[in-house]
């Protein structure tokens, strides 16, 4: 089951035991996306998680991409998604039945790195034409005077 790839067996981490964590998975575990927002790749997850203090660490890097429409073209335009660096501690106390799931934060933070709006190769070439349609600073200001 694609769930069981995200726990972590805390009781194997006693004695200062690390374990490696290497996964490429399907995105699907991400769920449904608006309109447009699809993830292809695989998502890459590497790191490794331990036990310090009471507390679980859990170190991971994340790679995969996203396509999504130019927010001038509506074109579908690829984005890397690359999280370094990521950490999650955990209270072992809050820890139930020695089992720790990480999925959730995983889609979190792959979802949050997002971007809300992207461009065709960081400035559409459809801009152009559509300039006149864009606004030039002017209209109303109806807080201006206060």
């Amino acid at each position: 089951m694609l769930d069981d790839q995200f726990l972590i067996y805390v009781d194997r981490l006693q004695n200062g035991h690390k374990e490696k964590i290497e996964l490429e998975l399907d995105p699907a575990f991400l769920g449904k996306m608006e309109w447009g927002v699809e993830f292809q790749k695989p998502v890459i997850i590497q790191g490794e998680c331990y036990t310090t203090k009471g507390e679980l660490l859990v170190h991971l890097e994340m790679k995969t991409e996203v396509t999504l429409p130019c927010a001038i073209c509506n074109e579908l335009v690829k984005h890397p998604i690359q999280i370094r660096n990521f950490y999650c501690v955990e209270s072992l106390n809050r820890i139930k039945n020695g089992t720790f799931s990480f999925k959730e934060i995983v889609c979190e933070e792959i979802l949050l790195d997002v971007p809300l709006t992207t461009e065709c190769n960081d400035n559409c070439p459809k801009r152009g034409e559509l300039a006149k349609y864009f606004s030039k600073g002017g209209g109303s200001h109806p807080f201006s005077e206060l």
